[in-house]
């Protein structure tokens, strides 16, 4: 007697998967769903489905206008669009971009216009993790700004290329500036000490804390909620990271040696 069938149900953008156990062959069931119209002048690279799988943006490019189309919802025509702007947000239920009409220059968030003064960056803007809020880099009289929720930022000389960061609870909102030689790093709309540069930023899990790596003349540093804990010649690229809410690590070079510093956080305060 053969054994009793196990089944297990898998959906993955509409393809139902049915598996069986013993000798037997796995059976295949498609579930097709209609997402909108593949639209004349669609470009295919600029297509973007939302993370539920519900919900389609399309840019169409026609008669040297452009459009978004949400699923069968085809906007009004614009003079451009903002490169690698369009995008959902996590949970699937928002979208953005960036526009252009003759020299107005705005973002899209759910239909609504934002200004974008004088153009946004390209790749903006984003979300943050819970959808609920958004933030993208503005172009205003020759300098940038970061707008959060519409709210517009200070100006700097420039603001990095590396989107605006939102911490995992989505209330704190990091980006690192740059005004004349000095990079600076702002956190919560307020600016940090000034440094020859700076290499990368980090929040906790917990969002109590934040970190970042900043380049002198001589050395390295880390700091931690706008206080230096940790100096050496050289870090490793990219190895700034939390273990948990109450500690984190970077990795330095000396000399010949890769070096794994380990700092505790238990007694440093947030800084806010």
């Amino acid at each position: 007697m053969k054994p009793l069938a196990l089944f297990t149900f898998t959906l993955a953008f509409g393809i139902r998967a049915l598996l069986t156990a013993g000798d037997e062959e796995p059976k295949l069931y498609v579930l097709e769903t209609g997402l909108g119209k593949f639209e004349v002048g669609t470009m295919p690279s600029e297509m973007r489905i939302s993370p539920d799988g519900k919900r389609l943006i399309q840019l169409v490019v026609r008669d040297e206008q452009y459009f978004i189309v949400l699923n069968d919802q085809m906007s009004p025509a614009y003079d451009g669009i903002t490169k690698d702007s369009l995008r959902f947000s996590p949970d699937g239920k928002r979208y953005c971009y960036g526009a252009r009409i003759g020299d107005r220059k705005f973002v899209i968030v759910d239909g609504k216009e934002y200004s974008a003064f004088d153009g946004s960056a390209a790749g903006m803007p984003v979300f943050s993790p819970d959808s609920q809020h958004f933030a993208y880099v503005a172009l205003r009289g020759g300098k940038q700004c970061v707008v959060r929720d519409g709210e517009v930022g200070a100006d700097f000389e420039m603001v990095s290329s590396a989107p605006p960061l939102f911490s995992p609870d989505s209330k704190r909102l990091a980006y690192l500036a740059k005004d004349g030689d000095r990079g600076l790093v702002v956190l919560d709309g307020k600016a940090g000490e000034p440094f020859r540069n700076i290499a990368a930023m980090s929040f906790s899990p917990d969002s109590q804390h934040f970190a970042y790596i900043a380049i002198s003349v001589t050395n390295m540093v880390v700091m931690l909620n706008g206080r230096e804990v940790y100096r050496d010649e050289r870090f490793v690229k990219d190895s700034l990271g939390f273990d948990g809410s109450n500690s984190l690590h970077v990795l330095a070079l000396r000399d010949s040696q890769i070096i794994r510093a380990r700092i505790d956080v238990l007694l440093v305060p947030d800084g806010r």
